[in-house]
């Protein structure tokens, strides 16, 4: 067969062009990028032009004790920066709230904690002012309950130490105390809750402090 050169020539031109214009859009794509819209330009979209996503702030959960608290006196609401944050211990054994104080003040007191006031008359000074060493004889629990005072924080806020407050044997170091009587003078407290992270809802008669020395 005979191809003749103008045929050929032709289309030499043709593909010449063709490749051109290939060429041509290629560079203008890459220019460019991808088109407006298209699942390659959305893939490709920088976060930041996404929309923000809202999302709830957590709501700490209002309960009684949380709500009562809020009632008391700035002073009484909450530990003071100053003082060491509360510990739960229950590595060592159980021990009830008499025995724990007995071993940390030396008052040689026995029986019920609400025995120990009265048993304490005449046998140590007793008092209604809260001091570093003194017990603390409460009442409101069929035994009533005995504490340690560890720091004065002020004329209302006091820091104990106690065990079995739970009724778990465990001890609790440095707990919140806050005098909520009437008369102010501490007939009346309501003591660090450690399952609430907070001043307990009830209020706990107070007789006395009973004073080693």
């Amino acid at each position: 067969m005979i191809i003749r050169p103008r045929v050929v020539g032709a289309v030499f031109s043709f593909v010449c062009l063709g490749g051109i214009g290939v060429m041509f859009f290629t560079a203008q794509a890459l220019r460019t990028g991808p088109a407006l819209g298209s699942a390659q330009a959305r893939a490709a979209a920088p976060e930041a032009s996404a929309p923000p996503v809202e999302t709830a702030t957590p709501v700490a959960a209002v309960d009684g004790a949380a709500t009562e608290a809020a009632t008391l006196t700035a002073v009484a609401q909450t530990i003071p920066t100053n003082a060491a944050a509360p510990q739960v211990l229950r590595d060592g054994p159980p021990l009830q709230c008499a025995i724990y104080a007995r071993q940390r003040t030396g008052v040689s007191l026995t029986g019920a904690a609400r025995t120990w006031w009265g048993q304490a008359e005449g046998r140590y000074r007793r008092s209604h002012t809260p001091e570093v060493g003194a017990v603390m004889a409460m009442l409101g629990t069929s035994a009533g309950h005995v504490a340690v005072v560890s720091r004065v924080i002020n004329t209302r806020e006091i820091l104990i130490d106690h065990a079995n407050w739970l009724g778990g044997g465990e001890i609790i170091i440095g707990a919140q105390a806050v005098d909520v009587s009437e008369a102010n003078d501490w007939s009346a407290v309501r003591v660090w809750h450690p399952p609430t992270n907070a001043l307990g809802l009830r209020p706990y008669p107070v007789q006395g402090f009973i004073h080693p020395t």
